[in-house]
């Protein structure tokens, strides 16, 4: 089940992708803030837990106000774990044996903000002309 009611209102164009229960998003902002998110499921609901946390988290942090970006990592997961147990309890979904491992970078110019929960964590690499780093 998608979120329509996240995105009517959402001043960014989003690309969400699913393949197993694996699931990612690509959020790109009017102003420049891109958040990417990648999201591992697991469990016999894996696949609608990563789907939700990739949709839901990119939501906080375009909503959000002024704040620190570490802080702003921190609430996005935790709001994307209330909309998770709501959406659960709304539908009839038992989640206790399933969830999602959580990668998040922000973009904005040239500054890059990382998080993760969970195993999956992030590279950045770079690459200019001849040089890889």
């Amino acid at each position: 089940q998608a979120l329509p009611e996240f995105q009517a209102d959402c001043p960014a164009e989003v690309a969400v992708r699913q393949s197993g229960q694996d699931c990612f998003s690509i959020t790109r902002k009017i102003g420049g803030l891109t958040v990417y998110v990648v999201c591992s499921g697991h469990g016999p609901w894996g696949k609608v837990v990563s789907f939700r946390a990739a949709q839901s988290i990119p939501k906080l942090l375009l909503e959000a106000s002024e704040a620190a970006t570490e802080q702003l990592l921190a609430r996005a997961v935790k709001f994307a774990t209330t909309e998770l147990k709501h959406f659960a309890e709304k539908n009839g979904y038992d989640l206790r044996h399933s969830g999602a491992s959580v990668s998040i970078l922000l973009r904005q110019g040239s500054s890059i903000h990382m998080g993760w929960l969970g195993d999956s964590r992030l590279m950045v690499a770079t690459i200019y002309g001849g040089f890889h780093r």
